[in-house]
């Protein structure tokens, strides 16, 4: 099912895309600043990477940062695992033809992925039942890859910022598990530094009462006694 959003775009924009994006033209790296949002579904003829593959008709979607491309519109509906899946960081395209284009991307290096927007005889052979409103075209593909790889910067910088905060708090979490445990040794030796004062206090206590002991029982002896142990 072809899934296109508005391009928003009015002929005068339409026309000068078109003549930035002329077949042979290399576009630059990154994303052409196109005041548009969009995700977009629909056939593709893709050049296989085996030569004696050729060119395959294949159902691709652009949106979050990534393209995708299933063996048929039914896969990509029922949330199949993609045949292929890559990020658009790093885009590079170049139109070839009006309807065919070529791009790389950062993840897979110097693959080179070919692409033919013209796939109304190949989808009818197929027999793909497609929305009213037709096939996208090659200008409408490579408007949405530029702004997937907008997608795909705005993502990396997110996980960026995002793992910064995770090893903020990692480290923040390690030196409060230090502090808990300086904070907790101490108080360790500080209640056995209290129970060793208190074994020596009650050891000097029992002494003490030890002695006042033997004071009052001398104390209480008969005169007798007394004497005699002078004697």
């Amino acid at each position: 099912m072809v899934s296109v959003l508005p391009l928003g775009l009015d002929a005068n924009a339409v026309s000068a895309l078109e003549s930035l994006q002329a077949p042979g033209q290399q576009l630059a790296c990154g994303a052409i600043d196109v005041a548009m949002m969009m995700h977009l579904s629909g056939p593709l003829l893709k050049r296989s990477a085996n030569a004696l593959m050729g060119w395959q008709l294949r159902w691709f979607e652009v949106g979050g940062g990534s393209v995708r491309y299933y063996s048929s519109p039914d896969e990509a509906k029922a949330h199949a695992k993609p045949a292929g899946k890559v990020s658009l960081a790093g885009l590079c395209v170049q139109r070839k033809s009006n309807s065919a284009f070529d791009f790389t991307v950062l993840q897979t290096g110097d693959r080179i992925f070919s692409l033919d927007a013209d796939v109304g005889s190949e989808v009818g052979s197929a027999g793909w039942q497609l929305e009213p409103g037709g096939v996208p075209t090659a200008l409408q593909w490579v408007a949405a890859l530029q702004h997937g790889a907008e997608e795909a910067i705005a993502e990396a910088k997110e996980e960026a910022e995002r793992q910064a905060r995770m090893a903020e708090e990692a480290k923040a979490k390690e030196t409060a598990e230090q502090q808990a445990k300086i904070t907790k040794k101490a108080e360790a030796k500080k209640k056995a530094q209290r129970r060793a004062k208190m074994a020596v206090d009650a050891k000097v206590k029992e002494e003490v009462e030890t002695q006042a002991k033997i004071a009052e029982q001398a104390s209480q002896q008969s005169p007798e006694v007394k004497r005699w142990q002078t004697f």
